[in-house]
């Protein structure tokens, strides 16, 4: 298993280092990637999933919600690592997304991906809620929800306070983003075809 030792986030992402992120008791389960990016408040890591050694997507946590990470600094020496290594699997650059405040992170992540993924895990830890920013004010912002069979729900509220980990890019984001543009232009053609 990896040493656990203060973090050391700049030398991190320099090396490329896999990074196991605990955020007991508000999640039971680990986060493993590469960190990508750190704020004062927030951290940006390009998630693997360790059932099959792909990356997928993009999580954004709160700093002050780890509480107990592991670096696995020996590439030759960690499992993980070594299949990593062999796979060939190292983090794509930085996307374009700002991590200063969350109101910057969901605006940047609007711009450039089509869903987002925010979590409120300190209210609901078995639930997340997917769709497009539609607005905001200083406290709080609006999301138009998709839900999961792909189609467009309705816009709801929330309160940044409130978000504990926003996702993006994924497989999961991406399949629905690919369902829905997809009835969009269906329900375009059956218009035009209806004239």
């Amino acid at each position: 298993m990896a040493r656990f030792k203060p973090i050391d986030y700049e030398r991190i992402i320099r090396s490329q280092y896999l990074v196991k992120l605990s955020r007991k008791p508000l999640d039971q389960f680990s986060l493993y990637g590469f960190v990508l990016s750190c704020s004062e408040t927030l951290t940006l890591l390009h998630v693997l999933d360790k059932d099959t050694f792909t990356l997928n997507g993009y999580s954004v946590i709160r700093n002050e919600d780890v509480s107990l990470y592991a670096v696995y600094d020996r590439p030759d020496y960690y499992f993980d690592s070594r299949v990593l290594k062999l796979k060939g699997i190292k983090p794509e650059p930085k996307p374009e997304i700002s991590i200063a405040t969350l109101p910057e992170l969901l605006n940047s992540i609007n711009m450039n991906f089509p869903l987002i993924a925010i979590h409120r895990e300190k209210i609901s830890d078995e639930e997340c809620f997917i769709g497009r920013l539609s607005g905001m004010t200083p406290k709080t912002f609006t999301l138009f929800e998709i839900d999961a069979c792909g189609e467009w729900d309705r816009a709801h509220r929330y309160r940044f306070e409130d978000i504990t980990k926003v996702n993006f890019g994924g497989g999961y984001e991406e399949a629905l983003a690919l369902i829905a543009n997809e009835d969009a232009k269906k329900k375009k053609r059956r218009k035009r075809d209806a004239r």
